[in-house]
């Protein structure tokens, strides 16, 4: 059957249908991850009953794509698996301020019996394309939400989908899969069944903290003629001492200086950015923002 998650509560779903089998075969012949620092599958646990797949997804930002995503309905947890230990690491950390209804989720590492490394099939498509859970097509005229639940379950079998986006103004579909490898082969068998290649991609996972509104804005902030020596003293004594210690109060990336009297600060807020720019002038420097946002380009810097 054929699954979308805003019409479809996470409670819903039958006990036995926890893994689906593409999920299982994916994983099943896969070696477990015998160091804990590499783990990547987290359970989370306190989700209020009855919760979309799209809800609980909603709430979640991560560094990179999202594997895949399974609710176990005994006990309203679900199984979050990153591409990335470290940003399951990061997830982690971070975890005690995402709550749902004002009900605090509870995230921590899976077991052991469920950290496999990826699959061999999963890591080909993600070392040969862009590859996320997220699969654009383009938009048939007319078409509703029903008719692709419908057209997708007839060409791809049972799968779980938590969110059909139609965009009638460009003429695209966005299906976001619960599984990646599941939207890998999806966008393969489109292909296959006389949709054109060039119109069906990966897009940006809406997880991925890359893609959040916050990080297309920029984060960084120029310092610009800041001189060796008196100036570049005075800069810093303005923005941590008699200004209110700014820097130490907001979180930063990294602090750069570059050998042409530049000073660049990367800040992990675009709003503190701003700020900065706003409130710490001064005739002897000129501040700017980054005009290049964080995900649009890398800086290379140089020592």
């Amino acid at each position: 059957m054929f699954r979308l998650a805003p019409s479809k509560a996470l409670g819903r779903l039958p006990n036995n249908t926890n893994f689906s089998s593409v999920f299982r075969r994916s994983i099943s012949t896969e070696p477990l991850l015998q160091n804990p620092d590499h783990f990547r599958v987290l359970r989370i646990s306190n989700v209020p009953s009855g919760t979309p797949v799209s809800v609980l997804l909603d709430q979640i930002r991560v560094d990179g794509p999202i594997e895949n995503i399974r609710y176990n309905e005994a006990d309203n947890s679900a199984t979050l698996s990153l591409l990335d230990a470290q940003a399951a690491k990061k997830l982690m950390n971070e975890s005690d301020s995402i709550n749902i209804n004002g009900q605090t989720l509870s995230f921590e590492f899976a077991p052991a019996e469920l950290q496999h490394k990826l699959s061999a099939s999963l890591l080909g498509s993600i070392g040969g394309y862009f590859t996320t859970r997220a699969v654009e097509i383009e938009l048939r005229p007319g078409a509703t939400e029903e008719w692709y639940r419908t057209e997708v379950e007839r060409l791809c079998g049972p799968v779980e989908i938590e969110r059909i986006v139609l965009d009638n103004t460009n003429s695209k579909a966005f299906l976001y899969f619960t599984d990646l490898l599941e939207a890998v082969k999806a966008k393969q068998i489109f292909k296959n069944n006389g949709m054109r290649a060039d119109k069906v991609r990966s897009v940006m996972d809406p997880c991925d903290f890359n893609n959040s509104e916050d990080a297309r804005e920029t984060h960084t902030v120029i310092i610009k003629d800041v001189e060796n020596g008196p100036v570049r003293k005075l800069l810093f004594e303005h923005i941590s001492g008699a200004s209110g210690g700014f820097l130490s109060n907001v979180p930063l990336n990294s602090l750069f200086r570059s050998k042409d009297n530049v000073v660049m600060l990367d800040f992990i807020n675009s709003s503190d950015a701003r700020q900065f720019v706003e409130k710490f002038s001064h005739p002897q420097w000129s501040a700017e923002l980054d005009p290049r946002p964080r995900n649009a380009t890398t800086y290379k810097r140089k020592n």
